[in-house]
């Protein structure tokens, strides 16, 4: 489902926001959001005061996040190292793409090991986006010659059955507030997390 409301009104898809809104009888404002495709933790800020300090923590990078992925195999690629990727990307109507003057866009990223499902082999890896731009950590995988499991978007052709047509191997599992003093935490614990991928 949607995290935020699409732009257009006749669009049919749920969204979270206004169903969590309905069950619990409560305003609530979006602070990020996720691609539809994308699973994972996301918040929401119940007042506009919280709304504003919430969206500063990340504008100012005090939230990290990090995301469980998987790809296709790749040779080469080493579990010893960190990796730091960096990208000009554009997002265009559908897909982001690389040009000179596009945003920057810098991810980190190790890879964890590799595993078989479904008798294919994949890559189990961790992504950390240090900066936040529409499609980033898809795009990268793209780039990087190891596109996403089910991302047909960005030629991840490999689907597997654990995963709906709907879904991609990408979800975010993780919200570190540790950089975040605690009484401006807004009562949240120093992370909060969800199960991942692998």
């Amino acid at each position: 489902m949607l995290t935020v409301p699409p732009r257009s009104m006749d669009d049919p898809r749920p969204v979270l926001g206004k169903i969590l809104e309905e069950e619990h009888g409560v305003r609530l404002f979006p602070v990020h959001r996720l691609d539809e495709v994308v699973s994972g933790v996301v918040i929401f800020a119940k007042s506009s005061m919280a709304h504003q300090k919430a969206c500063l923590w990340f504008e100012k990078k005090l939230v990290s996040k990090e995301y469980e992925a998987l790809s296709s195999f790749k040779e080469g690629v080493s579990s010893k190292k960190p990796y730091r990727w960096e990208s000009k990307i554009l997002r265009g109507k559908k897909r982001a793409y690389e040009k000179s003057f596009g945003k920057l866009a810098i991810t980190t990223a190790s890879f964890v090991r590799t595993e078989e499902r479904e008798g294919v082999l994949l890559m189990c890896w961790r992504l950390r986006p240090v900066t936040g731009k529409p499609h980033q950590l898809r795009f990268e995988m793209f780039k990087q010659g190891m596109p996403l499991v089910g991302d047909e978007l960005y030629c991840g052709e490999l689907k597997l059955s654990t995963f709906k047509p709907d879904r991609i191997a990408l979800r975010a599992v993780r919200l570190d507030f540790s950089k975040i003093k605690e009484e401006d935490r807004l009562g949240l614990p120093l992370q909060l997390k969800v199960e991942g991928l692998f």
